[in-house]
């Protein structure tokens, strides 16, 4: 990890938990929040280490096996097709270990839910503006992902969770501008006893669903395990072919934590 660093948005190193750079929500900055749990697992005894689950869920692909991690930013934004916000990473890092260059994107839970469903969030942003192009974004990240024209109003890509879209098809994009041929996303769970454990069983619905449509039998993901690699075809919103891992890890966190 010496030749690793973490950066800020001005482009400054991140030495320490508390220079992390900061969510868009203040109230996300708090001890058992996802958020800063994030950032202190990060720095774990006052010095910059990837965190001990993460480590062990990437030694264990043959896709990820003696990874070296480069670089990383908090909160990075990757910009996605059409108009709008672009997706904003939890915590992007870059790397390479010996199958190739590697890109991981880290998104942090404690029981926070993964937003809105599609028709939710179209219905939304219609509300807002009757000329959203919020439908042609999403009809362009589910094909993305899934190979093929995905009517985003029409079950099931209705009924999937834009945040965990955005999430998976930013991952992937963000790999290609990286020149990364691997792409891992991880969802990384902080747990406690104040969590609302019906949030954290959803969580985990809403994340099988949308792996259930490219990976045929899985049924349910576990906790220090990869789903994948999944193949995603390059296509016009995707300038190369990428292979996609996602993973889930957890950590418990001390009860004067929430």
């Amino acid at each position: 990890m010496d030749s690793f660093w973490l950066r800020n948005r001005e482009g400054l190193p991140i030495t320490d938990w508390e220079g992390w750079v900061r969510p868009k929500e203040d109230y996300q900055w708090k001890r058992g929040r996802s958020a800063m749990e994030l950032a202190r697992a990060w720095f774990p005894k006052g010095k910059l280490a990837c965190p001990a689950e993460l480590d062990s869920l990437l030694q264990s692909s043959p896709r990820t096996a003696g990874y070296q991690l480069t670089i990383g930013q908090p909160e990075f934004v990757t910009q996605l097709p059409e108009r709008g916000e672009g997706r904003n990473h939890d915590l992007w890092l870059q790397g390479h270990c010996p199958a190739g260059n590697l890109t991981i994107c880290i998104e942090a839970k404690a029981d926070e839910p993964f937003g809105n469903l599609i028709y939710e969030e179209i219905a939304r942003a219609r509300k807002r503006k009757a000329t959203t192009r919020l439908p042609a974004r999403v009809e362009a990240l589910l094909q993305l992902l899934f190979g093929h024209p995905c009517n985003p109003l029409e079950k099931p890509w209705s009924h999937l969770r834009y945040q965990l879209i955005t999430a998976l098809a930013g991952t992937v994009i963000q790999a290609a501008h990286d020149g990364s041929t691997t792409a891992v996303f991880v969802v990384h769970e902080f747990l406690s006893g104040a969590l609302d454990s019906e949030r954290l069983r959803q969580n985990d619905v809403d994340l099988n669903a949308v792996l259930a449509f490219r990976v045929p039998g899985c049924d349910a993901i576990k906790a220090s395990n990869f789903v994948g690699p999944i193949h995603i075809a390059g296509c016009r919103d995707l300038p190369c072919s990428v292979d996609l891992l996602v993973g889930k890890v957890q950590a418990r966190l001390p009860s004067n934590s929430a």
